[in-house]
């Protein structure tokens, strides 16, 4: 069987290394065990290696398509699979905390383990001394198994088949070993209704719920290991000793000539199968030989019963002398053999059967109901279920008991109505009590500590869901951004219109009054845009974002900002169409964007003086602008000699301002390549040695500072950015770009040149690959995400932006946030890939107005803000920014997530936890959450 072609047909990304190591694995299952004796084909047993592999590696499987490939059913394959696992040795241990993690069921966890605890310590002192160093707890069913106990004594419901399929398990033996542990430890597992007198139980009779130290003789246990065990069933009348030998003669004999059928005739064996309830017995069927899977774990010297099960010494003979078993086991030991010659079973699975050429100790297979095939021969049998149980969790948070007022989480309530457009650090109050030069109160200044609201910012009446991408680029409900003023204030420009209950927003602009699209296909006859050349672009002062709006379907995203209520509401209402922005301002603050990150920046009559501060403002966007980038001026001054009547201004005055632009780009060495009408296009030089222009002295204006991307809340310096050094005059400084989209996946020049320490080539294509598996799995989580309802995204922890690129699709853009305080700086490789970002501090809030994201993907964010600010105001933030039936991804450790978990809980979200997509026992899970819709002055929240 080709598993290439199988993994092909699969849809498995690197399939040379997974093949490999699927074919490893299935010459290793033809050697230990018969793959057709339990009804799984070489189509089936390829498959099933193939997802072994393909988990082992970190590669993405998907189940479903695999199980129809195998033509088998889901419940079968998923059997299969767990033989196989137990097969190979690669079937993971249980660990508490994670299974309440994945069942919503945390505060369980210390009775589970206190359970545990109790059972191994009283099932261990339950055993001859001789047997207790043997015990060896070490198989998933019994955690499992004490976790559904506690589980269902709470009364908290959980999913008994997928416990029993997350142990690897039968639901015979989980019942089995269910039922061992609620009648020897019914103090912790047992409900009241079904206690009963231990004496009376039945199936686990050798499990009584007292230590032996603690029992008396009456009770019908034994004082301690040495002194006589006394029965602990009822007494029987003393047997008469000739009865006793005849019945002995008869048992040897039989048992003589079972054992002489089965050695010759070694192509067929007696099954045992398994009871599922403890008064039934299923019929027997034949299968063929054992095909056995793990090394039996420990030795076995005497004899003992365990459950409903005989344990024989592989070393003793067969049958045991009678007159050595204790009177408490002939009940049982009479029992069994009856079955035996009957053909019946009573054996739970974990039977352990020798193969019969090696007489080695090894789990058998299973056949048709996954029952336990055991051949008796000459060592014996073993059917036990000691296992090692473990008391420890993996992860580091405090173990929750199980208290009612400490689980219920804290509820935020409502905002006042006037905190609906809220915007914390530019709050207008605020910002009116700081200076006005320079646009200093426009910048951000955000709340102190007791400033900071603690409540959810409420939704206008009337709120809606915006309209699917592209009619949410012409239309936004008026209940949305009830703010009619731009419709007046700007009627003529034909920025904005009012009509109905949305506005409209025609495409126009100050310097477009016929619409943005011809406005850019002017730009385009000179900057190359349709050949994916630019694909990031800077608009200062962007108004409502038509110039950004329509450029998106030309492929060149655009990051747009403009201050807070310069004119009202602006970039709300870019956001509302599906535009990214933000709020921000060229006042003194250097701008939140990494250096050489935009190919194009643009201002339409953005009123800012680039003329002034010394040419501060130009030499800012001459930063963030790459080597052979295009700048953009439409409106004053440029063509003043026509328009200063119709601007109102003196002729003078624009003339020297329009001097002064000419005279920076000179310094800048900016290559002026149009002016016709209203604008004017400039060339950033591709290096340092193409600028012959330059004055010698020029250098004397160059920044000191090595390092240009190291911009939050720094002040703007009236110097020159300068460029990364170059071979030859014909080297790009910094690395040439390719168009989009090739540069998608390109390795930015930034890695490749290894600028950023600790990112590797290798590395960050590994990235890529993990990062397309995790948005495959979110996919399955949230069908949603592929369809165009979740338009603007931001992710706030972004590293390589990899998953924006595995997101990448006109439906939708991502804002790839770098948090300031992160280990690498990697928001320049993010702007290489033709992807937007912007640096941020999660212990203040965005830069933008509340409910403006469709969906926020939060990846490790809290591990990395531990002790850096408190987790309730980071989810308050993320409350702001989302829209009601927003939705919300968490990635982190299991511990983070609890939390999280706990304290959204009372912030009118619906959350669930979800196993990471390599399996439930990666300590790393994903949280799902989405926010309930509410409005302001009601009580209409909805549950999802």
């Amino acid at each position: 069987m080709d598993l290439s072609k199988i993994a092909r047909k699969l849809d498995l990304s690197d399939s040379e290394t997974l093949t490999r190591k699927a074919g490893e694995f299935r010459r290793l299952s033809d050697l230990q065990f018969n793959s057709s004796a339990i009804g799984v084909g070489e189509v089936c047993k390829a498959i099933i290696c193939l997802e072994i592999a393909a988990t082992r590696l970190g590669i993405l499987f998907d189940r479903s398509n695999a199980i129809k490939l195998s033509g088998m059913s889901e419940k079968a394959y998923t059997r299969s699979f767990n033989l196989f696992q137990n097969g190979l040795g690669f079937k993971s241990k249980l660990d508490i905390r994670e299974l309440a993690v994945q069942f919503g069921c945390v505060r369980l966890v210390a009775s589970v383990q206190k359970g545990l605890f109790l059972y191994k310590d009283r099932f261990v002192a339950s055993l001859p001394a001789s047997r207790r160093a043997n015990a060896d707890f070490s198989r998933s069913v019994f955690t499992a198994a004490a976790f559904y106990l506690c589980a269902k004594k709470h009364k908290l419901k959980v999913d008994k088949v997928k416990l029993i399929e997350l142990s690897g398990t039968s639901e015979s033996e989980f019942s089995c070993v269910a039922t061992s542990m609620k009648d020897l430890c019914f103090d912790v597992f047992g409900i009241s209704s079904e206690k009963k007198d231990p004496r009376d139980a039945k199936g686990n009779r050798d499990m009584l719920d007292a230590l032996p130290e603690k029992r008396k003789r009456e009770d019908g246990g034994y004082l301690s290991d040495d002194n006589e065990e006394f029965s602990r069933t009822k007494r029987r009348k003393p047997m008469d000793e000739h009865a006793y030998n005849q019945w002995k003669s008869s048992v040897i004999a039989s048992n003589n000539l079972t054992k002489t059928r089965v050695l010759s005739k070694r192509t067929r064996q007696t099954s045992l199968m398994e009871i599922k309830e403890k008064t039934r017995v299923s019929k027997f069927y034949e299968s063929s030989v054992p095909t056995p899977l793990v090394d039996y774990p420990f030795e076995v010297e005497n004899e003992y019963l365990v459950g409903n099960c005989l344990s024989i010494s592989p070393t003793s003979s067969f049958p045991p002398d009678l007159n050595s078993i204790p009177p408490p086991t002939l009940s049982y030991f009479f029992f069994f053999f009856c079955c035996r010659l009957l053909r019946l079973s009573s054996c739970h699975r974990g039977i352990m059967a020798p193969k019969p050429s090696s007489g080695a100790w090894q789990r058998s297979g299973f056949g048709k109901g996954d029952s336990i095939a055991m051949e008796i021969t000459k060592t014996g049998s073993d059917c036990n279920i000691v296992s090692n149980l473990n008391f420890e969790t993996h992860h580091g948070g405090e173990v929750e008991t199980i208290n009612e007022s400490e689980s219920k989480s804290k509820i935020f309530e409502p905002c006042k109505a006037r905190y609906t457009d809220y915007t914390p650090c530019q709050d207008q109050r605020r910002a009116m009590t700081f200076p006005r030069n320079n646009m200093i109160y426009r910048e951000r200044h955000c709340p102190a500590e007791e400033e900071k609201l603690h409540c959810l910012i409420p939704a206008p009446k009337g709120y809606v869901t915006p309209f699917p991408w592209p009619k949410s680029r012409d239309y936004v409900p008026f209940a949305n951004a009830p703010y009619k003023s731009l419709t007046v204030e700007k009627a003529i420009q034909n920025w904005i219109q009012y009509e109905g209950n949305v506005f409209r927003f025609p495409g126009g602009g100050t310097q477009f009054p016929q619409g943005a699209d011809k406005y850019i296909d002017q730009l385009a006859a000179v900057i190359p845009i349709k050949n994916g050349t630019v694909r990031t672009a800077l608009d200062t002062g962007c108004g409502v974002a038509s110039w950004g709006a329509y450029l998106l379907s030309r492929n060149v995203l655009a990051m747009s900002f403009a201050p807070r209520d310069s004119h009202e509401a602006q970039v709300q209402f870019a956001l509302e169409r599906g535009v990214p922005a933000v709020i921000g301002v060229l006042g003194t603050i250097k701008l939140p964007y990494p250096s050489r990150a935009f190919d194009m920046a643009h201002c339409s009559r953005c009123l800012i003086p680039w003329g002034g501060n010394d040419g501060t403002y130009l030499m800012e966007v001459d930063r963030v602008l790459r080597p052979g980038g295009y700048w953009v001026l439409s409106g004053p001054p440029i063509n003043w000699k026509t328009n200063y009547k119709s601007w109102q201004r003196p002729r003078d005055e624009l003339e020297e301002e329009q001097r002064k632009i000419e005279d920076i780009a000179k310094l800048l060495c900016w290559e002026k390549k149009f002016e016709k009408g209203e604008i004017a296009i400039w060339q950033k030089r591709v290096n340092t040695d193409s600028c012959p222009d330059r004055q010698d002295d020029s250098r004397d204006i160059f920044c000191k500072s090595p390092v240009s991307d190291d911009v939050w809340y720094e002040k703007m310096e009236t110097c020159i950015t300068p460029y990364p050094n170059v071979e030859s005059s014909d080297e790009v400084a910094g690395g040439e770009l390719k168009t989009f989209p090739s540069r998608l996946y390109a390795v930015p020049p930034r890695i490749s040149s290894g600028s950023i320490p600790g990112i590797s080539v290798e590395a960050y294509h590994e990235d890529n690959n993990k990062w397309k598996r995790h948005v495959k799995a979110y996919k399955k989580i949230n069908k949603l995400i592929d369809t165009g309802r979740y338009r603007n995204i931001m992710d706030m922890n972004a590293g390589l932006g990899s998953f924006a690129a595995a997101l990448e699709s006109s439906k939708l853009w991502v804002m790839n946030v770098v948090p300031t305080i992160a280990e690498k700086n990697t928001l320049g490789a993010i702007y290489e890939r033709g992807l937007i970002g912007i640096y941020h501090d999660w212990c203040e809030a965005f830069s933008t107005y509340p409910r403006t994201y469709d969906l926020i993907h939060a990846h490790a964010i809290f591990s990395l803000y531990k002790d850096k600010c408190k987790m309730e105001d980071i989810l308050l933030e993320m409350d702001r920014i989302l829209r009601p039936e927003g939705a919300v991804i968490f990635r982190d450790e299991v511990d983070v997530l609890v939390k999280v978990k706990k304290m959204i809980g009372g912030m009118r979200w619906d959350a669930k936890m979800v196993d990471h997509e390599d399996g439930p026992l990666v300590a790393e899970k994903i949280l799902v959450a989405v926010k309930q819709y509410w409005v302001v002055g009601g009580n209409n929240s909805t549950s999802h």
